[in-house]
Order: structure tokens, then sequence, then C-alpha cells
């Protein structure tokens, strides 16, 4: 892939971002801000502290204040993103347009706007399974990459 990308795969327990274009990798980074690691430090299974989201959303922007500069200085055009988490996100989007169910959401494409419809909207929500709410606090990976198209690459949990 030529065009200048960022490649956010969501683990368990860290998060890996690449951007590169070509064969040149520009910004290689693990962070460990995976799904479970940050269930398990902000969201209780049993109920939701409402200071939750925020405590996780401040932690999430001290983690990454670091490398944002250098993420938009890079200006990847393309944010690709792998995991259950992507999957999940990319599911209610396609919920959202009303659109049938594929056999496979790989290559499923939306916009940083579309995004942040169905995080609004997960927001909003009462109660959600607290696996797909805490993927809404990995919103943040994707918005370093300021409102480029979102690509499914692959819904596997690594």
């Amino acid at each position: 892939m030529d065009t200048r990308s960022i490649v956010i795969d969501i683990g368990s327990g860290s998060t890996e971002v690449v951007i590169a274009d070509g064969l040149s990798q520009h910004f290689v980074r693990s962070f460990k801000l995976g799904a479970i690691r940050l269930t398990s430090r902000f969201f209780s299974l049993t109920s939701l502290h409402p200071s939750a989201t925020s405590a996780c959303r401040k932690f999430l922007h001290s983690t990454l204040s670091p490398s944002r500069k250098e993420i938009i200085a890079l200006a990847p055009e393309v944010a690709v993103i792998s995991s259950g988490t992507a999957e999940a996100l990319a599911n209610m989007v396609r919920i959202l347009r009303d659109e049938p169910e594929p056999k496979s959401m790989n290559g499923f494409a939306f916009t940083a706007k579309e995004l942040g419809v169905a995080v609004d909207l997960l927001a909003q929500s009462p109660t959600v399974e607290m696996n797909i709410y805490a993927a809404r606090e990995r919103q943040y990976l994707l918005e370093e990459a300021l409102g480029v198209p979102i690509m499914l690459l692959d819904g596997s949990e690594n």
C-alpha cells in the first residue's frame, strides 16, 4: 500500500500503531492500552461508575499525548484497524447504515464521522456489554488519524 496509512491492532493487553507508506515505516509504537487491560482498570463487570468513562479518557489522553503531534505531522490518509474491537465498531456502523450483515467484515470501510455517531450512541446507552463498552474508548486511537477513512482489515482478536 503506497498510501500513507495508520495501522492499529487492538489486542487484549496492548495496542500497536504503525504509520507507513509502501515499505517505509515512519512510526511504530506499542501502547499498553488493550481492551482487557482498560476494562479491568476502569470498568467494573457489575456496575459502571459515573466517572469511569472520563477517567479512562484522561488516561488515554495522557498516554497518547506524547505521540499525538508526531502522528498528526505524519498525516496518514487511511486508518486500518484489526481486532475484535474493530469488528464490533464496524458492525455498529453497518447497523446504523441499515446494511445487511456480510459474510465477513474484512474490508468494511467507514469514516471517522460514522465512528463518532456510533460512539455517541454507546455513550448514551445505560448498559452495554463490557467488551464493547471498553472498545468505545479506543476511539481515541482512531481520532489520532484525524478523520481519515477507516477500513477494517481483520476481525480476529489477538
